[in-house]
């Protein structure tokens, strides 16, 4: 079915507006995240001094924002219609300028995202450092993960970005609407994002398993070992979608879930790291009190403000022990 002017089946608004709605309900969802956590953002980061974690979680807290605000904006700016649908004024000169416009509005979108991903990958893996007490072979693991990661998603933005062209649809429905070529390509941002991902959750179940089972698993690192367990399967399943969602999906529904991708990452990351600040504080004001802890605090910041450490057995035959008698500890410098 088509409309009255031969423009785009009626099917393919129905995506659009669905494809609006689902976005503005993420939207609603990210900032309702912001509100209820701004209390705690405010006593756990802004009352700390400036480091390289407070900027990485500020931009990881505010990017996708500014991102989504990109996005809606194209959704509703209203001198983004093209030239040739029924009932617009404009001349061939100002639709082109406008067509332009509309498609760079939606690459700045593109580039912000991929930025997004860039800040809590890099927060991901200062969180697995942490965890393996800055070991220099898993930072070799880190480094060419992180190099291929952004190599993908990057193909993918600029296959985007190469082939974006804004598509005929009535201001009504939306006045910005742009597709690109070449989603197999597309796919690779979220191949990417699995294959980053899994890579976490393996290093951080290698670490943490073995702790586990010989019950020298402290209170902060089930924490992170909760949470990382949780952001694993939300994003990946989420990964999944969008890749099924490219590869079967027709028309403005290929799209449908990309914002949601971008969402559950911002609050993911931004509620680790808060979840773990959190606990920090409690337990630094603990042994404070008492004197006794899990943990030795170095640096009051988001990046590298503790060390974290682990009970370990203690064995009689072991030399080298405490003259105090407390069992010996292992740390773990945590820098997320």
């Amino acid at each position: 079915m088509s409309d009255s002017e031969g423009g785009p089946p009626i099917k393919v608004f129905q995506q659009i507006l669905a494809q609006n709605y689902t976005n503005v309900a993420l939207v609603a969802l990210l900032f309702w995240d912001h509100i209820t956590t701004l209390d705690r953002e405010v006593e756990l980061v802004w009352s700390t001094r400036w480091s390289l974690g407070k900027i990485l979680f500020i931009l990881n807290r505010y990017i996708p924002a500014a991102n989504l605000f990109v996005l809606l904006f194209s959704y509703t700016y209203p001198s983004f219609p093209i030239n040739g649908y029924a009932g617009s004024s404009l001349s061939s000169y100002q639709a082109v300028t406008k067509s332009r416009s509309c498609v760079a509005w939606s690459i700045i979108d593109d580039w912000l995202s991929l930025l997004s991903m860039a800040v809590v990958d890099v927060l991901l893996m200062l969180r697995i450092t942490a965890m393996w007490d800055r070991n220099k072979i898993v930072r070799w693991i880190l480094l060419p993960l992180f190099i291929i990661t952004m190599g993908g998603m990057t193909a993918a933005i600029v296959n985007i970005t190469v082939t974006a062209k804004q598509d005929e649809f009535p201001p009504s429905i939306r006045p910005c609407v742009v597709s690109f070529e070449n989603t197999h390509l597309a796919s690779t941002f979220f191949y990417s994002s699995m294959f980053f991902d899994t890579t976490i959750m393996l290093l951080t179940v290698a670490r943490l398993v073995p702790m586990l089972r010989a019950g020298t698993l402290g209170p902060l690192l089930k924490v992170l070992q909760t949470d990382g367990y949780i952001y694993f399967a939300v994003l990946f399943m989420t990964a999944t979608a969008n890749i099924i969602v490219l590869q079967l999906a027709s028309g403005p529904a290929k799209a449908m879930l990309i914002t949601l991708h971008r969402v559950s990452s911002a609050m993911m990351c931004s509620r680790m790291v808060l979840n773990m600040r959190s606990h920090l504080l409690v337990q630094t004001q603990e042994s404070t009190h008492t004197g006794q802890g899990e943990i030795e605090l170095t640096k009051i910041s988001i990046i590298d403000f503790a060390r974290v450490t682990t009970r370990t057995e203690k064995s009689s035959t072991t030399q080298g022990t405490s003259t105090d008698g407390r069992t010996g500890q292992s740390g773990a410098s945590s820098s997320v």
